[in-house]
């Protein structure tokens, strides 16, 4: 076996005096909330828009809670807000086909299966979508629904970034 000793990306940055910025280090977190309800018959693709994040923030973390809704898995993931025309980005970004049927209080879906995965921790929407540069944007994240609604309930979300 081989010692290794393993650098992120701050600490290489920091070692090649490049400025890494203050969403890998010492940056300020924020922190966005937002609800929906959902009701028994909303079909498949139904969409629910919980926060918006810009483009240059990096994800500390996304939590999802709801009442359990019968039948009720969605997709968690990334669309371009509204007011620029709510194209999907990244439908799976966070989760993919991830069940609310049971009550969830703060389930983190940060790293829950779907594009990003714990590689992007480091990492700014746009850089772990695999953007050139930053496109200087707001994305809305939103549940999708993956099949009909079951139930009514609420699904919440609360998510902590910096920029």
């Amino acid at each position: 076996m081989a010692l290794v000793i393993g650098k992120s990306k701050h600490i290489t940055d920091r070692d090649n005096n490049v400025l890494s910025g203050a969403s890998r280090q010492g940056g300020l977190v924020r922190n966005g909330a937002g609800a929906c309800e959902v009701a028994t018959g909303d079909s498949a693709d139904s969409r629910f828009l919980l926060l918006t994040v810009p483009s240059n923030a990096r994800i500390i973390s996304l939590l999802l809670s709801s009442d359990g809704i019968a039948g009720v898995t969605g997709d968690v993931g990334l669309y371009e807000a509204t007011q620029d025309g709510a194209k999907e980005v990244d439908r799976t970004f966070f989760a993919a086909a991830f069940a609310m049927t049971g009550a969830l209080d703060r389930e983190d879906v940060t790293y829950a299966g779907g594009t990003n995965d714990i590689a992007n921790s480091e990492k700014m929407i746009w850089e772990a979508l695999g953007l050139e540069k930053d496109p200087q944007k707001f994305y809305d994240i939103a549940v999708t629904l993956t099949g009909a609604s079951g139930g009514d309930g609420t699904i919440a979300g609360q998510v902590n970034f910096v920029i």
